[in-house]
């Protein structure tokens, strides 16, 4: 990407309400163990890669983002709730530090490697791989990963950074790429086993199990670690937005 400087976002929840759907399957410093092993892999994975001047992490909680800086990311405190405010909020710094693109990629990808990360930033290099739904010059771009039931998404790169509000949500794989179309970007669905496997719900952990054993390994391995470093929880988690039920 010359002449092109890329900044990395992963939007966090925090640790109480993280992860919430995992509740009835595991204890709550598991749950929060699973959310740290998770962020530490899609971190690695974004940092290893070589793909971003800067890794950001945006946060409503403190306790979150020094984790995330221990991990080597930038931190970035949440003004307002909600994932789209969350990606607003930290387009709009990326833009006043003079960033030319964005992605935005879920923390909760067991399977993600650098490659994967790689193989998506070259997209913008590259003719699409299947046909682009833009009919706009190109000047503009938009690659739209959706989670393995193309229902959710669970990365998106954007050139220019601010090409488009952000559409998380009910729907977003096919909001997103609607969006992109309607604007005449360069719109492209990007394909992915690793990227588009998140995990949010028990059938995900099963799922997981099942069909990537080694990944389930090493994430238990890695929550393993990370237990005895959290504290037992107290508080009972606030509701989720309803916006954020689906992503």
């Amino acid at each position: 990407m010359s002449g092109d400087t890329l900044i990395a976002v992963l939007p966090l929840r925090g640790l109480a309400d993280g992860k919430s759907r995992l509740r009835d399957i595991m204890p709550d410093r598991v749950r929060r163990a699973v959310v740290l092993s998770l962020l530490e892999r899609t971190a690695r994975a974004v940092l290893d890669s070589g793909t971003a001047k800067t890794v950001l992490a945006i946060s409503p909680e403190h306790e979150v983002l020094g984790w995330a800086e221990r991990l080597g990311l930038t931190p970035l405190q949440q003004a307002n709730a909600g994932l789209n405010e969350a990606l607003t909020q930290a387009t709009i710094w990326a833009r006043e530090r003079n960033f030319t693109s964005l992605l935005a990629l879920q923390a909760d990808l067991p399977l993600i490697t650098a490659e994967d990360v790689r193989a998506l930033v070259n997209t913008l290099d590259f003719p699409p791989s299947s046909p682009s739904l833009g009919k706009g010059p190109g000047s503009g771009a938009m690659i739209v990963v959706g989670d393995r039931h193309n229902l959710g998404t669970t990365a998106l790169l954007l050139r220019p950074l601010d090409t488009m509000p952000f559409h998380f949500g009910d729907q977003s794989f096919t909001r997103h790429l609607v969006a992109g179309e309607a604007r005449g970007l360069r719109t492209q669905a990007y394909a992915s086993r690793a990227l588009g496997f998140d995990l949010d719900t028990p059938t995900d952990v099963a799922a997981l199990a099942a069909w990537h054993p080694l990944a389930f390994v090493e994430l238990c391995r890695a929550v393993g670690r990370w237990l005895p470093q959290i504290p037992q929880s107290t508080t009972p988690a606030p509701p989720r937005p309803a916006e954020e039920q689906i992503l």
